[in-house]
């Protein structure tokens, strides 16, 4: 069963749509002002260069202290005999 729209809501939405466009003009000719200040902040905070330093200086802290106490293994293996030796050394 299709349902018609009736010009009942036909209208109402022709009426909401012309409300629409009398706010619109209505909005569009209030005056408008805009205002700019600049303030020069010296905080070391507010420098970005300051946050890249500090990241790399924390990055680098991390890899030095993270490989300090890795193990080294060296594993060869031996064609002849299929013998194969494992040696960790700690560094």
């Amino acid at each position: 069963m299709k349902k018609t729209i009736n010009a009942r809501s036909i209208k109402a939405l022709f009426a909401a749509f012309l409300v629409l466009l009398v706010n619109i003009a209505a909005q569009a000719q209030d005056k408008v002002t805009v205002t700019h200040t600049e303030t020069q902040t010296t905080s070391w905070l507010s420098g970005n260069w300051m946050w890249v330093a500090g990241g790399v200086l924390l990055l680098i802290v991390l890899i030095a202290l993270s490989s300090s106490g890795r193990r080294r293994t060296t594993t060869t293996r031996d064609n002849i005999t299929g013998t194969t030796t494992s040696t960790t050394v700690e560094d």
